[in-house]
């Protein structure tokens, strides 16, 4: 019989052997597979059921849970970078770290961090510190695809040229874009001492 917390559905066999762990994603929901794999009641859906008390009536559902991990696994080794990516420009996580949580070194981690953004931002999509913006958010309902596309790869390049200078989670706010003109976005920096500052870049 199986069971749901948040996007995560936990089906034991008949035999009660080992138990499958989907995380309510589809072939075509791969650009939006962050929101299922952050989201805090997936996460809440696995340690419930890591946490399960053992029963008669429910068998060793710990143990259960733990041979049916292999599914995360595979699910972790396919979208670690994009993880990767969420950890870098919503949290503000250092290089160091996490290639320390990903088991690589700093520059491989930047190097492939760097290609998923590229990737994504070639799709419309960029991350700051209020999630992932594809055209449903508040920061980015208001852009066609094609100006998110031009938003998002000057945020990107943005990113990469700015280094230390956003170690701190940032959050952009995008204007209606002109034709033929610069874009200049305000830069919201968060401070944990303090309410924080805003600056402006532009992207042409």
């Amino acid at each position: 019989m199986s069971h749901t917390v948040g996007p995560i559905t936990i089906t034991p066999d008949t035999a009660g052997a080992r138990i499958d762990i989907a995380a309510g994603i589809s072939d075509a929901d791969r650009e939006t597979v962050h929101r299922h794999l952050t989201d805090p009641g997936g996460l809440a859906g696995l340690l419930a059921a890591l946490a399960a008390p053992t029963t008669p009536e429910r068998g060793d559902e710990l143990t259960d849970t733990l041979n049916g991990l292999a599914t995360a696994k595979l699910l972790a080794e396919r979208y670690t970078p994009r993880l990767a990516l969420i950890a870098r420009d919503r949290d503000a996580w250092s290089w160091r770290r996490i290639g320390a949580a990903i088991g690589t070194s700093h520059s491989t981690a930047e190097r492939q961090v760097t290609a998923i953004r590229r990737q994504w931002a070639s799709a419309g999509l960029w991350v700051d510190a209020a999630g992932v913006h594809d055209g449903t958010t508040a920061a980015s309902r208001h852009l066609d695809e094609a100006d998110r596309i031009t938003v998002a790869q000057g945020l990107a390049h943005a990113r990469e040229s700015k280094g230390r200078v956003w170690e701190t989670p940032v959050t952009f706010t995008v204007p209606p874009l002109v034709a033929g003109s610069p874009i200049t976005v305000t830069v919201h920096h968060r401070d944990d001492a303090g309410p924080g500052h805003t600056s402006q870049i532009t992207l042409y």
